[in-house]
C-alpha cells in the first residue's frame, strides 16, 4: 500500500511542471448520478451467493492536457457499492425476503488518458484508484412483515482498497468550452477489504465495480 501511494504522488508531482504550460479541464463525474455495479470476488461463498444491485457514482474532475493526446486526470468522488443475494430470497422460499451489502466510498482515481479526434473524441483511461470506506450497511427485507432492517457494519471491512482502473469514453463539444462524455470504466480492486480473516487464508473478498460514467467538463487556461 505504501508503494503505491509513493508512485501515486512521484508521477504527480513529475508532470505537474509540465501540465502548468498547458490547457486545463475541470468538470462533473456521473452527471445525474450515474449507475455501477458492484460484484465481490475471492471465495465461493460471496461469488456464489451475492450478486450485482445498482448503485451511484458522482463527483468532480481534474485533467492536465500534457500533450495533444495525452493526459493526466483525477477525481474526486463519491461511490456507492451494492450488492444482493437473489431477489426475493431463496428460489425454494421465496417469501423469506432478501439481503444485501451497501458499501459508500470516497475513491480519487489516478488515470493517464489518451485521446483520439478533433471534435468528437474517442478516449482510453488507464491508471490506479484508492478508495476510503466511509460506511458498509448489511440490510434485509423480509417478505413477511414487509420491513426493511439495517445494521452498521464498517468494523468488519478495511477502511482503505486500491486498484487498477481502465476504461473507454467518448467526449462530445456541445460549446466552445463545454464537453459532454460518456465512459465505461472497470474498477478492479487488488486487495483484501475484509477486517475479520476468515478460517482459510486462501479465502478473501475483493471488490470489482463497473462505471457508467456521464461527465459534463469545461475547458480553460492556454492551450
Amino acid at each position: 500500500m505504501k508503494r503505491i501511494i509513493t508512485i501515486i504522488f512521484a508521477v504527480f508531482i513529475a508532470t505537474t511542471a509540465f501540465a502548468q504550460e498547458n490547457k486545463y479541464t475541470i468538470g462533473l463525474v456521473g452527471f445525474g448520478y450515474s449507475p455501477n455495479y458492484t460484484i465481490l470476488r475471492g471465495n465461493e461463498m460471496v461469488e456464489k451467493n451475492l450478486f450485482p444491485d445498482k448503485g451511484f457514482t458522482h463527483g468532480i474532475s481534474f485533467k492536465y492536457n500534457l500533450k495533444k493526446s495525452l493526459s493526466l486526470q483525477t477525481e474526486l468522488l463519491y461511490e456507492s457499492k451494492a450488492v444482493k443475494v437473489h431477489k426475493r430470497g431463496a428460489p425454494t422460499y421465496p417469501d423469506m425476503g432478501s439481503f444485501g451489502k451497501h458499501f459508500d466510498y470516497i475513491t480519487i482515481p489516478f488515470l493517464f488518458q489518451l485521446s483520439f479526434g478533433k471534435k468528437i473524441v474517442f478516449f482510453s483511461n488507464t491508471g490506479i484508484f484508492m478508495s476510503y470506506l466511509i460506511k458498509e450497511t448489511d440490510w434485509y427485507y423480509s417478505g413477511y412483515s414487509g420491513e426493511i432492517q439495517s445494521t452498521n457494519n464498517t468494523k468488519s471491512y478495511k477502511r482503505i482498497d486500491a486498484g487498477i482502473t481502465t476504461g473507454l469514453g467518448i467526449a462530445v463539444p456541445i460549446k466552445k468550452r463545454l464537453v459532454i462524455s460518456l465512459e465505461l470504466r472497470n474498477n478492479l480492486g487488488l486487495f483484501d477489504v475484509n477486517e475479520i480473516k476468515y478460517l482459510s487464508s486462501d479465502m478473501t473478498t475483493k471488490t470489482n465495480s463497473t462505471n457508467l460514467l456521464i461527465g459534463l467538463a469545461y475547458k480553460f487556461g492556454k492551450k
